[in-house]
């Protein structure tokens, strides 16, 4: 790939605050991509280049500036010489979604291959996110018992649920208000709560089982969207790599519920004092570490309450210790 000139970053910031829109332009992969944050400013990202990473260019546009484009009125060409913030940032990205070789550079400073034609008007149909759904495999080995088959893909569905909800908050056919009530509608003073919520998912978008072979090994291969299935193999993978520290924590965590008198309130109208709320704050930055969860700012766009946002945490917590006992058995490999 073409060497920059910029400024290197450690990391991309905005990373976690960026929510996938849909994708503009595609040719066998996206090309160019729109994204939002949750203050609904849009950007845009655009591939340039690839060797064992695709090069990705990121800027921020306006909703006029985006209208225009999208109308055939300004190029991309003009977008990306003239980006509003002055800058455009570059990310290398792999197959696992990781961000890599991060810099910010100035448009006279890109290389020309990088740069659209100067009528570069829009010229193609949106592809929504929904029709990125794909067949994922689920590679299963050992012996499953009856009750695995109930276990398992209940687990496993309501984490994908869970953590599909956070990733498309800003997707069209979610109903945003309807969303954020499953978040907010239980008091999680016992287990039905957790269940219940969960229940409330069931109308997003549930996997769809494609094939299943029970052999040694065999598969389970479900229609889903691929995104999600990657972050829940990353949190069980930081879950295996974490437990006994995970494990812990899970057990300090709820004794101190209990002693904070926690449990058993409705979270929904709890008053926090300043202690309990530093608490809570940082028991849920611990966890989101540990599980390599990265969508606690989403979490808690839509709970809008501390306590209940810990509360599922730690319902989603047990469903992925769940799944990873079927990975230390040698039942499933995600």
């Amino acid at each position: 790939m073409k060497k920059l000139k910029g400024t290197k970053l450690e990391k991309f910031v905005l990373k976690s605050q960026l929510i996938k829109v849909a994708d503009l332009i595609y040719f066998d992969g996206p090309l160019l991509s729109h994204f939002k944050n949750k203050n609904s400013e849009n950007y845009l990202y655009y591939w340039c280049d690839a060797d064992n990473l695709n090069r990705w260019l990121i800027f921020r546009v306006s909703s006029q500036d985006l209208t225009l484009y999208l109308n055939k009125e300004i190029t991309l060409y003009e977008l990306i010489i003239n980006p509003i913030d002055g800058f455009l940032y570059s990310v290398d990205i792999d197959e696992n979604m990781e961000y890599r070789n991060i810099f910010m550079v100035q448009p006279d400073d890109l290389p020309e291959s990088y740069i659209p034609e100067i009528d570069s008007y829009y010229e193609f149909e949106i592809l929504h996110k929904e029709n990125q759904d794909k067949n994922y495999r689920i590679l299963i080995n050992n012996d499953w018992k009856l009750d695995d088959l109930y276990s398992f893909p209940r687990n496993y569905s309501q984490v994908y649920l869970f953590i599909y909800s956070l990733q498309n908050l800003l997707k069209k056919n979610i109903d945003f208000e309807k969303l954020k009530n499953s978040f907010q509608a239980h008091p999680w003073k016992g287990g039905y709560s957790a269940l219940n919520f969960y229940d409330s998912l069931n109308y997003i978008h549930r996997p769809e089982i494609s094939s299943i072979q029970y052999a040694s090994p065999g598969w389970i291969e479900l229609k889903l969207f691929i995104p999600s299935a990657i972050s829940i193999r990353k949190i069980i993978t930081s879950f295996l790599d974490n437990s006994d520290a995970l494990i812990e924590m899970y057990n300090r965590t709820i004794k101190e519920l209990r002693l904070r008198r926690l449990t058993k309130i409705d979270a929904r109208n709890a008053y926090l004092t300043p202690e309990n709320a530093l608490f809570i704050k940082e028991t849920i930055k611990k966890f989101s570490q540990l599980m390599d969860f990265q969508y606690t700012e989403q979490l808690d766009n839509l709970t809008e309450n501390p306590l209940i946002s810990l509360k599922i945490l730690l319902s989603f917590y047990r469903r992925v210790k769940n799944l990873s006992v079927y990975s230390i058995e040698g039942k499933a490999s995600y």
